[in-house]
């Protein structure tokens, strides 16, 4: 999926990277601990976690439509018959 960091860690949790599917993925990143001297802690790193679901774009080339499908979601999107 490009270029990314080797301690990211990104993960799909749902759906099918297909057009007209809906996909969701997780990132998560190391985020460095700033220290306080009166706050005695031995954190360095936390990690932050989000998630983000979105429409395969039905026009997106090299991305396959489901097996035996038509691409039904251009009707649903106001671009199809």
């Amino acid at each position: 999926m490009g270029w990314t960091r080797t301690d990211v860690t990104i993960s799909r949790i749902g759906g099918a990277f297909e057009r007209c599917d809906e996909v969701t993925f997780e990132v998560t990143v190391p985020v460095p601990a700033f220290r306080l001297p009166w706050l005695a802690s031995g954190l360095t790193f936390f990690r932050a976690q989000a998630e983000a679901s979105e429409r395969v774009d039905p026009y997106r080339s090299g991305v396959p439509l489901p097996a035996g499908e038509d691409p039904v979601c251009l009707t649903d999107l106001g671009g199809g018959p």
